[in-house]
Formats: C-alpha cells, sequence, structure tokens
C-alpha cells in the first residue's frame, strides 16, 4: 500500500489542474452517516434540495449523492452516505468553505438535525471509464490491492484493455479507483475501492449475468488476475442532489 500511494503522489503532484480540462485524479468527500430519531431519506433530500439552491447560488463545482445501502453487512451498517466531487481540491474546499458562513451554516445546521455522522473523509478519484450519463442510479464497491510486483503501469494497461471488451459489450456504467486520504479509519488497509457506477438495479442486474454466465468474471481474472486482488463487494441506490453540467 505504501508504494501505490507513493505512486499516487507522486502523480498528483506532477499535475496541473484547470477547469476546461478533467484531471486524471479529482476530489470526493464522503460522510458515513445515521437517521436521527423519526427522521428519514426524504427529510434529507427536503434540506438537500434547499441546499442545491444555495450551491447554485455561491457557484459550488459539486456533484453530490445520497447513498442508501442495498447490498451490505453489519460491517458497513450506517444507515446513509453522503458523497461529494469536485474537479479539484481547491473547489472542493470553496464547497466546504461555504458550508461555514451564511446560509450555508444554516443549511448545515438542518442537515444535523437529520442525520448524526460518524466520519468525513477525502478520497482521490481516478475514472477507468466514465459514465455515459450522471443521474441516480446504483454504485457497487470493493475493497481492492494492488499484489506484489504489480505496478501502476501494468494497471493502465490492464484498464485498456477491460474497457476495449466493455466496448463491444455496450456497457454504459462508469468505472474508477478511489484512493483514501484524510479522515480514513486506520483499521482501512486497503489501496484503493474500486467503483461501478449503473443506472439502475436492472442494469446492475444485467451486468452481473454477463458476469457470473457470460464469461465476464473469467475475462477479469484473465487481465487483473496478476495485479488486483479485490473483496467486500458491497451495493447502494444512488440518489443525486446535484448534478452540474461539465464546463
Amino acid at each position: 500500500m505504501k508504494y501505490l500511494n507513493k505512486i499516487l503522489l507522486t502523480l498528483l503532484l506532477s499535475v496541473s489542474y484547470t477547469i476546461a480540462a478533467e484531471p486524471p485524479f479529482f476530489p470526493m468527500e464522503a460522510y458515513s452517516c445515521n437517521y436521527n430519531k423519526a427522521k428519514d431519506l426524504q427529510d434529507y433530500l427536503d434540506v438537500a434540495e434547499d441546499w442545491n439552491e444555495y450551491a447554485d447560488e455561491v457557484g459550488m463545482a459539486y456533484n453530490s449523492w445520497v447513498l442508501t445501502p442495498h447490498y451490505f453487512s453489519q460491517d458497513y451498517d450506517a444507515d446513509v452516505y453522503w458523497i461529494g466531487f469536485s474537479p479539484t481540491w481547491k473547489q472542493m474546499a470553496e464547497a466546504q468553505q461555504a458550508m461555514t458562513v451564511g446560509e450555508g451554516s444554516k443549511l448545515n445546521e438542518r442537515f444535523l438535525k437529520v442525520v448524526d455522522c460518524d466520519s468525513h473523509s477525502i478520497w482521490g478519484i481516478e475514472n477507468v471509464r466514465t459514465s455515459s450519463a450522471l443521474g441516480d442510479g446504483v454504485l457497487s464497491l470493493q475493497d481492492c490491492s494492488l499484489k506484489d510486483g504489480a505496478t501502476y503501469e501494468a494497471l493502465l494497461a490492464a484498464d485498456k484493455k477491460w474497457n476495449a471488451m466493455l466496448d463491444d459489450s455496450g456497457f454504459e456504467g462508469g468505472l474508477g479507483r478511489w484512493y483514501p486520504g484524510a479522515g480514513i479509519s486506520n483499521d482501512y488497509d486497503y489501496d484503493f475501492l474500486f467503483a461501478i457506477v449503473q443506472d439502475g438495479l436492472v442494469s446492475m442486474g444485467e451486468m452481473v449475468d454477463s458476469r457470473v454466465n457470460g464469461g465476464g468474471n473469467q475475462r477479469s481474472q484473465e487481465i487483473y488476475g496478476d495485479l488486483v486482488s479485490c473483496e467486500n463487494e458491497r451495493t447502494y441506490v444512488a440518489t443525486a442532489t446535484r448534478i452540474v453540467p461539465a464546463q
């Protein structure tokens, strides 16, 4: 893990970020929360709707989703998660700062009346495959680590092969690697989260059919088997709370 994090740090320091072009890595913040007594998803979304109007007013470069567990275990027992993305770390900081002043601080107080959050973390996101559309959908996550001897260059080469296969299959979902940063538990001992995004449960089911009965798992093993090991897959229903069209 230390080797991969050193690679990531080198890449992050060597990239010049611009608003017009999507960088190789960009930030995501995540909150892990439980609903307060007599509160539920609709209460959360009601506050998020007002927050989205405020985000428009202040020009917040920020897309976000609320995640509701669908397939999960006792190891991941939060009621709900909030994930938010910005094009750069500076824009993420601007979005966070906007929630500490004026109307933003009032909205933050309203959020805290709905949920009690026990963690707030930051991640570096690497797109492996961009989704064809943004909106409500389904997110699947796995904990992954590079195997001994695997290199970042080999991982990128494997991505190219995998994407070519997905192009042929007509897959329209998104893929990404989420690298842990500040706020991550010391118990987290993986190199990254591997994320699969689909537009709904039916599309996710179709993808699983292709993996289990269509040879997808075997092909994945051929391409990534010597490079990466993954476990602890879980699935969330993702409700969009803010989508800003690409500039």
